[in-house]
């Protein structure tokens, strides 16, 4: 009896947030550099719409997007490739299947699952790449050139403008993703790492 408690409550304590190690003056500068790249990427985007004659100059997905590139940009999810690559092929893929699956429901489960495919094979795997295929879905674009504008025209100018924040702010980014040579006091090397990774099959 007692042992089974112990395994639920450990099961109900992963439901609960972790601690975070981010200090106040981490947390203002992610939160102030999210509204500096979104709301000059809104103000470019939207000067850049009218000569475009597009209707939608700003995509939700890119709300998810400055959440990695301003508040975890070393995570590897955070950089351009995975940022700009996401969004932009998550959205072709939404395109290209929106006018063929009827159902929207339907549309929605297989869209973003082959989004998450075509994204596995590109090396680029952020969560809003999966918003970006369903938003395709949710508003049934089916012009490719909106795959161009909005989707990776905002996802460039938010990385650009989360390089230019990041620099200033003395956050390294992008991160070169490439493995580095091991510590000779690393308890770990990099080789353990991925064995790690492999088996457990994680990303």
């Amino acid at each position: 009896g007692a042992m089974r408690l112990s395994a639920v409550l450990a099961h109900a304590r992963a439901w609960l947030p972790g601690r975070t190690t981010v200090d106040m003056r981490g947390r203002l500068r992610a939160v102030c550099g999210a509204a500096i790249g979104l709301f000059v990427t809104a103000v470019l985007c939207r000067w850049l719409a009218v000569p475009l004659a597009s209707d939608v100059w700003l995509i939700a997905p890119l709300g998810a997007s400055a959440v990695l590139v301003f508040a975890v940009p070393a995570s590897p999810l955070a950089q351009p490739w995975s940022v700009i690559g996401g969004n932009t092929l998550s959205a072709v893929v939404g395109i290209a299947s929106v006018s063929f699956i009827p159902d929207p429901a339907l549309a929605a489960a297989i869209v973003v699952a082959r989004g998450i495919g075509v994204m596995f094979f590109a090396r680029c795997l952020p969560p809003p790449g999966g918003a970006a295929a369903l938003l395709a879905v949710l508003t049934h674009s089916t012009h490719f050139s909106s795959a161009l504008f909005p989707f990776f025209t905002n996802s460039l100018l938010l990385v650009l403008a989360g390089v230019v924040y990041n620099s200033l702010t003395g956050r390294r980014y992008p991160h070169v993703q490439v493995a580095q040579p091991p510590r000779a006091d690393a308890r770990f090397s990099q080789a353990d790492i991925d064995a790690v990774l492999a088996r457990y099959n994680q990303v």
